[in-house]
């Protein structure tokens, strides 16, 4: 076995043991708040329950069960569109008498088609004790049935991109006549690897309905026949419309590649219709999009846009780099099958041209790829605690093994490069970091690699984003009471049971001046939430003057707010304004953190927000894409004219084979 085998051996069994290893239970469209909220005691029994989730969701394949106090399922309940906000359903409630109740929710997620669920507990009554909220997501388990269909989807995608984008700018300028023997033949394999790609992609995209079917069916009225399920799946949902436009868009690019291109046999490049090249570019162009609309990008809660076309530029990058790879290495082992001897000149004619369009193409992968997971990931600890953060850092690892070979087989390809690093060891101007015999086992090597980063992008796409506050807010941020002196006045804040939905709010208020400059007249209580724009809400607290709060001073003394003013868990500002006759209001501003719903899990290496980071990373990288651009293209050597024909390889040019080197190197 040689040595890229065995490595590629290695690299799958560590890549296996760390997914394993990973917690597998996963759970999509998050509740950030309901009305009532999650544990409040109502006075009255409500009519109705209004969720709001971090993304799109849909009524009709939601299910919604009602529980009494006994455990009992009740009938009447039923659920329906926000028509005001997609991101939110209204739950109908029957008529409820005094005691708690447990909704036990399951909310299809509109944007990427999975579930989420979940429960939400209320008191109608007085006598109705609730200790706290009980909201807390139930998990769920990532399917491997739906992480195969994605990885063959991405797979055959990205060939069909890599081997359009080959034939329209790695093969022109025209290739020479002379390789209209093997490595025409080789060449022209690229068309209807086109036209068979996209077939794959259609028919997995069949799949992919089907399964998507299966998963909705359950929450469809008894009895709906599969047709009726599959028409509601697909003009129900924004999923099914992305998949009919994903779909369409395939179909064209079959179309225009069937009807618009040809390649005459004794041709070095393929003809084109005026008309097919602009086609392919619309068609394509909406494949990805259709693809990052199925993304979590759509869920994001702040510049949804900015992120989904961040997202198709990171798919058309893995199209033109590592479909490109795959396109050239299938010719590749085509020429090969046929003999040794004229593999050199389709090296030398196409995997040189390639590298320009390889290396921009990973600069744009890595520069989006960070955007992204800055966005999707709340924190370095979610990274590493979470299957989508394992995976997409086993994905991250892989792409870099690709980029590290790649730059090898560019070394072999233009030995010029290889020239300052010999200099730099200390070794002769024909010095190799590789033998160029090793150069289809790299190649084999390289493609496995691309395979195995489409399997973690799969893993990556079936899981849930981790986003929430439970991986950005930790346990010593909670605080139990804070303290501050503004004026003359101490103000202390205590929250309890401090999660969202229904609180009570205990202030303490006293001057510290003996005596008193002035009466207190009211309290007021200002809510804020830092991370998006919920509005102002305010209320007033109430004196206590209850023998149960002994007052440390006669004239100030303990007030009492409560109700459901911290909707969301996170970053809160609180602010309590002490209003007293005839002087100017004395105002403390708290910095408050509300926690999740559920156990905190303590804090592994930081909860700290990744997107700052990333983004000023990703910003870099993008800058940098027009200079590495232009360095490549000034460094290129200019074309010798004689390349193309079979006796033009000079030693310096002798990039694949060796002089003399056994036939059975490369069987």
């Amino acid at each position: 076995m040689t040595t890229p085998k065995r490595l590629a051996a290695i690299l799958i069994a560590a890549i296996v043991l760390q997914l394993i290893t990973a917690t597998v239970a996963t759970a999509h469209a998050a509740l950030l708040r309901s009305a009532p909220s999650d544990g409040a005691v109502l006075e009255t029994a409500p009519e109705q329950v209004t969720m709001w989730f971090d993304e799109p969701v849909s009524a009709q394949f939601s299910s919604m069960r009602l529980m009494d106090g006994d455990s009992q399922p009740m009938t009447g309940v039923t659920v329906h569109d926000n028509p005001d906000d997609p991101t939110s359903l209204i739950v109908k409630l029957p008529p409820l008498e005094d005691g708690i109740y447990t909704l036990l929710w399951q909310v299809l997620s509109a944007s990427d088609g999975h579930y989420a669920q979940g429960v939400l507990v209320l008191g109608v009554g007085a006598g109705a004790e609730l200790t706290g909220a009980g909201g807390a997501p139930i998990q769920q388990t990532t399917r491997w049935q739906e992480v195969a269909l994605r990885w063959m989807n991405f797979t055959f995608i990205v060939l069909l991109i890599g081997a359009l984008a080959i034939m329209r700018f790695v093969l022109s300028p025209s290739i020479p006549a002379s390789t209209e023997e093997n490595e025409g033949d080789a060449l022209r394999g690229l068309l209807p690897t086109a036209r068979w790609s996209a077939v794959a992609a259609i028919l997995i995209g069949v799949g992919i309905l089907a399964w998507q079917t299966s998963e909705l069916k359950g929450n469809l009225p008894a009895g709906t026949s599969l047709p009726v399920a599959v028409w509601d799946v697909l003009t129900a949902t924004s999923w099914g419309w992305n998949w009919l436009l994903r779909m369409g868009a395939l179909a064209g690019v079959w179309a225009v590649a069937f009807w618009g291109l040809a390649w005459p046999r004794g041709q070095a490049n393929p003809e084109s219709k005026p008309w097919a090249w602009p086609a392919i570019a619309l068609f394509g162009t909406l494949i990805l999009l259709a693809q990052a609309l199925t993304s979590h990008a759509p869920s994001v809660r702040d510049d949804r846009a900015l992120a989904v076309v961040v997202d198709l530029l990171h798919l058309l990058a893995a199209g033109l780099w590592i479909g490109g790879l795959f396109a050239l290495a299938l010719v590749t082992w085509a020429l090969l099958r046929r003999g040794r001897e004229n593999v050199q000149l389709l090296m030398q004619a196409t995997w040189r041209r390639f590298s320009l369009m390889a290396v921009i193409s990973v600069t744009l992968l890595f520069a989006t790829g960070l955007y992204s997971a800055g966005v999707e990931v709340a924190s370095p600890d979610a990274l590493l605690t979470t299957l989508y953060g394992r995976a997409l850092m086993v994905k991250v690892a892989i792409v870099a093994g690709v980029a590290m070979v790649g730059a090898l087989n560019a070394i072999l390809l233009h030995p010029g490069l290889a020239r300052p690093l010999a200099r730099a060891l200390g070794r002769g101007p024909e010095w190799r970091p590789l033998s160029p015999q090793r150069q289809t086992s790299l190649i084999t090597f390289e493609v496995t690699l691309g395979l195995l980063a489409l399997l973690a992008t799969a893993i990556v796409t079936a899981s849930a984003a981790p986003r929430g506050p439970a991986y950005r807010v930790a346990a010593e941020q909670i605080p139990s009471a804070l303290s501050q002196m503004v004026d003359d006045m101490t103000v202390t804040l205590q929250v309890k049971p401090n999660q969202p939905g229904q609180n009570v709010f205990h202030i303490f208020a006293a001057s510290r001046r003996r005596p008193a400059p002035a009466e207190i007249m009211r309290v007021i209580v200002r809510f804020s939430y830092k991370n998006e724009e919920l509005g102002l809400m305010q209320g007033d607290a109430e004196k206590i003057d209850d023998d149960r709060y002994p007052l440390r001073y006669v004239e100030e003394g303990r007030y009492l707010l409560n109700g459901s003013y911290l909707s969301l868990a996170g970053p809160w500002t609180i602010d309590v304004v002490v209003r007293r006759r005839g002087i100017p209001d004395s105002v403390a501003s708290f910095d408050w953190v509300v926690a999740p719903p559920g156990e905190l899990t303590p804090t592994l290496v930081s909860k700290r927000p990744l997107q700052p980071w990333t983004t000023g990373v990703a910003v870099l990288l993008m800058l940098m894409i027009p200079l590495i651009g232009l360095i490549i293209t000034r460094r290129r050597p200019p074309e010798d004219p004689s390349v193309g024909t079979k006796n033009s390889a000079t030693d310096a040019d002798s990039i694949f084979i060796e002089e003399n080197a056994p036939c059975e190197e490369y069987a």
